[in-house]
């Protein structure tokens, strides 16, 4: 009998994109189950809405129609924590929050996650070797270079970067954006600006850039398996260790905004302009999930 699983992940607001794709990822990593998506707000027609916040009851009796649920949210009630605990099969992606957990699958997949956080819940998977981008990822392709830089500012750009860096970064740069972003409709027709790609596009845009700026989260996992170099800009506290964590193990760059943005602008621009273009890159293997999916399976059997 096919398993069947909800996924459960942060996306409200025009912000998530990162949790929405590592849904991506453990879809293609848990090819033979059934797993749907939810969120506070609806995704592109992708995700059933739930606002676990608002309902107890309703969100307890929907997971207890699934074999198991993955819970990939920077959820702080306790009481909700509760209720997914008392699932037959909770799977919690926690990179966040931190929490000491009653029972249930514990992932972090964050770069350095394994050297200081303490075992919890029933299994407890910690650090790179645990992190999961989508498949497309991995492929290990050369191309062209045609652009000396690409800028990724994430699905929703809350620190309007877009527009500042689009004013000065070195010419022929690119940007690579969606219509989430606050500059869209100022910004829409400029040429440079690649709006709203598919993996495909992106993934073949950032190989064809000889170096990516980029804030830090999910993105940077995926620049990580692709084996490019970048510089991460820091701005959300949950995303700080992820941008030190790949300057400490992997050479690479990071600068945090201290709330003047800027001052990121110059900081970076200044940093291009200083070092050479291509860093050194500890080409570390990326496994396919390996570890991850055999942690699940053992979880789920």
């Amino acid at each position: 009998m096919i398993k069947r699983g909800l996924y459960l992940a942060d996306y409200f607001e025009g912000s998530g994109f990162g949790h929405v794709r590592r849904f991506q990822a453990y879809k293609e990593l848990l090819g033979d189950v059934v797993l749907e998506l939810a969120t506070q707000e609806n995704f592109q027609d992708e995700s059933r809405y739930l606002n676990w916040d608002k309902n107890l009851k309703l969100l307890e009796d929907l997971i207890m129609n699934f074999e198991f649920v993955i819970v990939d949210s920077y959820v702080e009630s306790k009481n909700i924590i509760e209720i997914f605990e008392r699932h037959h099969r909770p799977i919690f992606i926690d990179d966040f929050r931190r929490r000491m957990y009653r029972r249930g699958l514990i992932i972090d997949g964050t770069i350095n996650a394994e050297k200081w956080r303490r075992k919890t819940g029933d299994i407890s998977c910690f650090g790179l070797d645990f992190s999961l981008v989508r498949n497309k990822f991995y492929l290990r392709k050369g191309a062209t270079v045609e652009f000396p830089y690409a800028f990724i500012f994430g699905g929703h750009d809350p620190k309007n970067y877009l527009q500042s860096f689009y004013a000065s970064a070195p010419p022929n740069s690119i940007f690579i954006a969606t219509s989430e972003c606050p500059s869209f409709h100022k910004l829409k027709d400029h040429d440079r600006i690649y709006w709203n790609t598919n993996i495909d596009e992106f993934i073949n845009l950032v190989r064809k850039s000889d170096f990516v700026i980029s804030t830090a989260g999910q993105t940077l996992y995926e620049l990580h398996a692709m084996g490019k170099s970048f510089l991460s800009i820091v701005f959300n506290k949950n995303h700080k260790e992820d941008g030190i964590g790949f300057m400490q193990e992997e050479g690479m760059s990071c600068i945090v905004d201290d709330g003047n943005s800027d001052d990121v602008v110059r900081k970076t621009l200044s940093h291009l302009n200083e070092l050479p273009i291509s860093y050194p890159l500890n080409r570390r293997k990326v496994g396919r999930g390996n570890k991850l999916k055999s942690a699940i399976v053992k979880f789920l059997a």
